[in-house]
């Protein structure tokens, strides 16, 4: 069970840029930082399409390795 706020790195995703954590999982809820287009390699590119599917895969990395399932529901506040 999860008591306090404790960061959330996929392994599959990109190396966070900053000094900040992809995402942060408290007891209930789990807060995802704002994610670029960046590969798990680092790289960019592509196209505008797929810059957004590539956001989408990073945000559900976090969200996987938050919860040690596959990505069922999201809401966005």
């Amino acid at each position: 069970a999860v008591t306090a706020a404790e960061p959330v790195v996929p392994g599959n995703g990109p190396k966070p840029v900053g000094p900040y954590t992809p995402g942060v999982r408290t007891k209930d809820f789990l807060y995802v930082s704002g994610q670029g287009a960046r590969r798990p390699d680092g790289t960019e590119g592509g196209t505008l399409e797929q810059r957004f599917a590539q956001c989408f895969e990073n945000v559900k990395a976090i969200i996987e390795a938050s919860t040690g399932e596959d990505f069922i529901a999201a809401s966005a506040a």
